[in-house]
């Protein structure tokens, strides 16, 4: 089976604009008025909080396959760390709001 040829810039610009998203998630999240901030951030940041980390990873995971520089594909993975901590927060306060998490 073929891989499928992304140009090596394509994903670097996807985890760039996934980045901007979660940065501009967490900052609508702690810039909302509310008890804790899920019961009044926008649904698209908090949609956007909890899907752009995945598009990050994917994004990360691409550029190791395709070997893109080591040092763009390093920095994009220190980059991935802490938006894979937002997203724990943000899956987890999603499954505490549903009630499937207590």
């Amino acid at each position: 089976m073929n891989a499928l040829r992304l140009p090596k810039h394509l994903t670097g610009a996807a985890f760039l604009v996934a980045s901007l998203f979660v940065a501009a998630g967490v900052w609508v999240f702690f810039h909302t008025p509310g008890k804790n901030g899920f019961d009044s951030i926008p649904l698209f940041w908090l949609f956007a909080v909890v899907t752009a980390p995945v598009l990050s990873l994917v994004c990360v995971v691409v550029m190791w396959r395709q070997r893109a520089s080591v040092w763009l594909a390093g920095f994009a993975t220190l980059l991935l760390l802490p938006q894979a901590v937002v997203w724990y927060f943000a899956v987890e306060g999603v499954l505490h709001y549903l009630g499937l998490l207590r």
